[in-house]
């Protein structure tokens, strides 16, 4: 086995550009984020970021794909790895030409070891009776798994969560072919073939009596095993009966490492309805085990409960994006248990079960109770650290506040939040005093104090002032930022820095520059000696998170909250004061202008009156909204917006502009091309992008247009052609409105506090929009703002009335298709004529309907030539219509009599009677909106 393995080859990889290039998807690269599944084609893949390895992980929720890129691409091309690295390098996806070396390692330490944990996971899972003697089916008995075993129901029950195994078999897991035959010499010189001796130095199980283990499997992300714990003897935790083993993924010398979650792929099935959108994470396995274990003796559905290993040496570092997303509640002893939910924003439970009861097995307990009861006894770690206080002696305290971490500005909001007694408990206790944080920097020790930093054996002075780094920013234009934060003792200083400035001079200099500028402080520092190591020593202190996409106005995976530009929302629909910083954009950001996401009686009354104004407000509102959900990287993509009218050109531009739009105009697109020019714009922030082409533009919209991610972002004001023939591919939305445009008045103002409030209802519900199609999400999410808006006191009737000014074209085609035969006939593009008066000479008038000859009733088809339409269109510099989709509907309808070449070109041969119905009678699509509403909610 190997002692630490080598890089992984997809992290050298740029994911993003290997899915864009091999047509697998957009290439967008906020993570988390879903997509469809390219290998099953219909289930939903999510990709994450790869926080161990580096790069991205890729799991399918419908045909279980778990891999990093490269497997992905082999798997997609239906190819080995060989020959799919081959392929990557050949398409110079590589920056560095590859060693043969490289390849075998990837293949070896990468693929194949992980493969080999999870086939190891899947044996263990069959049933357990086959293979455990006396005393593992004692063990069973002791954590209440013997019962569906003996009955046959292992796999549907206790099988989903726990294995079985043999001393052997794990120990030939880590320790590969310890225990296979080897020939060895004797000492007449003879060989023979004999058992291996085991792993010996490396082996996991110390002492006797190791046998039959229960095996529970740890993962750091879907579909990816990082580590077992094993169950063995009695399954006492005092004797060391439990042993955690991590496989050897990632780097070895890194502390503390990776841990994962226990049961991590519970959330991945059907959720018990008594605690929807909580997770219950424990820290003691053996805990966990046993309400598992009770209750799956009588259900099939799993517990929403996970466990951690939380240790010197291993600890759970990131959390998965689907733990995430659901309220945490963290079980176990408090000074494990506060760190962990200080960390990741979980609450508390001061819940404990006896010692007698955990002898007993939790026998006769029920598990649904006592999960309840750890539900309702959860805290926030702040109320849980106040308890300790007054509990524990003042060693233990100073341990976990040590453990905590807790920077000078956390213990300041502290003070003050407890009871009088409390407060001054807290009062004894200074973290800044409590341990001193050391970095090794060239044979010396550097100390970090109130007053400085300092050599720690001659106590020579470094700084005047602690410098950290808190947190490296890269922005959407791909800058980074460092966030230094200057220890001040009246007022702590926040910086945000260049890294390309820091790196030209030093963070001493750059740190002094800004704090004489906005304080008229000095930074007084030794520069000749320690200003290259300044940035060195200050990450060292700061331990700095990694923030991607800053600068990005919509859902910030890294922070977990949706970002604003003066304040941010969380996801459980807290308001964070947390301006993005003016360094990281140029131009003004979308929603510069929201209004605070309270209750507003006044917008209220405004917004409930029904107008036409109003109509295309909330029409526009529930686009924007959809994609800013959509940010989130759990949701499909939002809709592309079309604005098809005159009353939805003026009216709808600026509905867009009050709800917090960007607007961008095709004359600053500089050298670039207007697709380029669009895309990179739309592409920058959760919030769609208004482009305005302008009455003299020349750009012609092709149907490579509609294949680009950033168009799906974008709000387009297009001429009456062009709409209906965007609007007939899928992805897109037509907000059609042909009235005389009208001024919104005092709505503007007040349009500003629809989007910010109805997303912290969202999350304050933490409410799941749920998706068939794109169309139904988005008249879903239209009846979910009704519903908010009515508790606000608003009339639901306003919102709803929006449905009206919404076409989804895409979905019944065929009648956008005919609405566009209309209009080309009224504006005089084309032209329709009776069978007895078509010649071939006048298809240069642009015949595209032939109908039948009056009072010949034989003659009962009427022939249409979907060509002229596209021709027509390429005139007008719009993008051809989706025809195919339109024969097929035809067909499926039982419409299309016959397809054929007739006089040079492709012809239709439609039903009179179904014809008549539905054009001569001038039905279009506004008269079918009634309908497709009920059809889809």
């Amino acid at each position: 086995m190997m002692s630490n393995p080598p890089k992984s080859l997809a992290a050298r990889l740029d994911w993003g550009k290997v899915l864009l290039e091999l047509g697998i998807d957009d290439g967008r690269r906020i993570l988390p984020k879903a997509m469809k599944c390219p290998l099953c084609g219909d289930g939903s893949m999510k990709i994450m970021e790869d926080q161990v390895l580096g790069g991205a992980w890729f799991f399918c929720f419908k045909c279980l794909f778990a891999g990093d890129v490269i497997e992905l691409v082999a798997m997609f091309r239906e190819c080995d790895l060989d020959q799919a690295i081959e392929l990557l390098e050949l398409r110079e996806f590589f920056e560095a030409d590859l060693k043969e070396d490289d390849i075998a390692s990837y293949r070896s330490q990468h693929v194949e070891y992980r493969h080999r944990l999870r086939e190891f996971w899947k044996s263990a899972q069959s049933e357990p009776l086959l293979k455990f003697k006396a005393s593992g089916r004692m063990l069973m008995r002791r954590i209440a798994m013997f019962d569906t075993a003996c009955h046959g129901l292992w796999s549907t029950h206790h099988g989903q969560l726990f294995g079985a195994a043999h001393k052997n078999e794990i120990e030939e897991l880590f320790a590969p072919y310890s225990y296979q035959p080897q020939v060895r010499s004797n000492h007449q010189e003879k060989s023979s073939k004999r058992r291996g001796p085991g792993p010996g130095k490396r082996r996991l199980f110390e002492g006797h009596d190791w046998d039959d283990f229960v095996i529970i499997p740890h993962s750091d992300l879907p579909g990816r095993i990082i580590g077992f714990t094993f169950i063995g003897r009695d399954g006492n935790t005092d004797q060391g009966d439990i042993i955690f083993k991590r496989g050897n993924l990632g780097c070895c010398s890194q502390r503390p490492r990776e841990s994962g979650f226990a049961w991590l792929d519970v959330l991945h099935r059907k959720s018990n309805p008594a605690f929807s959108g909580t997770v219950f994470i424990f820290t003691e396995i053996l805990q966990a085990t046993l309400l598992h274990a009770r209750h799956l003796r009588d259900s099939r559905i799993p517990l929403p409960i996970l466990a951690v290993r939380s240790s010197r040496d291993f600890q759970p570092l990131n959390l998965p994006p689907e733990v995430a997303e659901r309220t945490i509640v963290f079980c176990g002893p408090p000074n494990e248990t506060i760190p962990l939910a200080k960390r990741f924003g979980g609450m508390v439970s001061d819940y404990e079960l006896s010692e007698a009861s955990m002898e007993r097995g939790l026998s006769g307990y029920d598990s649904l109770f006592q999960l309840r009861q750890f539900r309702n006894h959860a805290i926030p770690w702040q109320a849980a650290l106040g308890k300790q206080l007054t509990q524990l002696n003042g060693a233990d305290v100073e341990m976990l506040i040590v453990k905590l971490g807790l920077t000078p500005d956390e213990c300041r909001s502290l003070r003050g939040g407890f009871d009088i007694q409390t407060d001054k408990l807290w009062e004894n206790y200074d973290p800044s005093q409590l341990s001193v944080n050391r970095v090794r920097v060239g044979g010396q020790t550097v100390v970090e104090r109130p007053e400085g930093w300092f050599i720690e054996e001659t106590g020579e002075k470094i700084c005047n002032y602690p410098l950290r780094v808190e947190r490296i920013i890269t922005t959407e234009a791909g800058k980074t930022y460092l966030n230094v934060r200057v220890e001040r003792p009246e007022q702590p200083l926040e910086l945000y820095i260049s890294e390309e400035i820091v790196k030209k001079k030093s963070l001493f200099e750059t740190a002094s520059n800004g704090l004489r500028e906005k304080t008229g402080d000095l930074l007084n520092y030794q520069k000749r000696k320690w200003a290259k190591e300044s940035l060195f020593i200050a990450r060292e202190f700061g331990q700095p998170k990694i923030l991607t996409h800053a600068g990005r106005v919509g859902y910030w995976a890294d922070q977990r909250c949706y970002q604003f530009p003066h304040y941010a929302i969380n996801l459980t629909g807290g308001i964070l004061s947390d301006p993005i910083p003016r360094e990281f954009y140029e131009e003004p950001l979308p929603g510069n202008e929201f209004a605070s996401p309270e209750n507003n009686r006044q917008a209220v009354m405004m917004l409930s009156m029904k107008t036409p104004q109003t109509q295309i407000l909330w029409a526009l509102a529930v686009c924007v909204l959809q994609h800013l959900l959509a940010g989130r990287g759990c949701r499909e993509q939002g809709n592309g917006i079309i604005l098809d009218g005159e009353f939805a050109h003026k009216t709808g531009e600026m509905a867009a502009i009050a709800l917090g739009c960007n607007t961008a105009s095709s004359s600053q697109r500089g050298n670039r091309s207007h697709l380029d020019f669009v895309s990179s714009t739309c592409m920058a922030h959760d919030i769609p992008t208004l482009i305005q082409f302008g009455h003299q533009s020349r750009v012609c919209m092709t149907t490579s247009w509609l294949d680009d991610i950033g168009i799906r972002k974008a709000i387009l004001q297009l001429s009456s052609y062009a709409a209906l023939a965007v609007s007939s591919h899928l992805g897109f939305v037509r907000i059609h409105a042909y009235e005389s445009p009208q001024p919104l008045g005092m709505l503007s103002r007040h349009a500003r506090w629809v989007i910010p409030r109805y997303l912290r209802d969202v999350c304050q519900r933490k409410h799941q929009i749920n998706i068939w199609a794109q169309q139904r999400e988005l008249l879903a999410l239209l009846d979910d703002i009704a519903d908010w808006f009515h508790r606000d006191g608003g009339d639901p009737e306003a919102v709803t009335d929006a449905a009206s000014m919404l076409n989804f074209d895409y979905v019944e085609p065929e009648r956008s298709f005919f609405e566009l035969l209309l209009r080309m006939k009224q504006e005089g593009d084309i032209a329709w004529c009776h069978r007895d008066e078509y010649r071939s000479d006048l298809k240069s008038k642009s015949i595209a309907v032939i109908e039948p000859n009056i009072g010949i009733r034989e003659d009962s088809g009427v022939r249409i030539f979907p060509g002229v339409i596209n021709q027509v269109l390429k005139r007008k510099r719009a993008p051809s219509f989706a025809v195919g989709v339109v024969r097929e509907r035809l067909q499926s309808l039982s419409v299309l009599q016959g397809c054929e070449q007739f006089d040079g070109g492709e012809s239709w041969l439609l039903d009179y009677g179904w014809w008549a119905g539905c054009v001569g009678g001038r039905k279009t699509c506004r008269h079918f909106r009634g309908e497709l509403r009920k059809k889809y909610v």
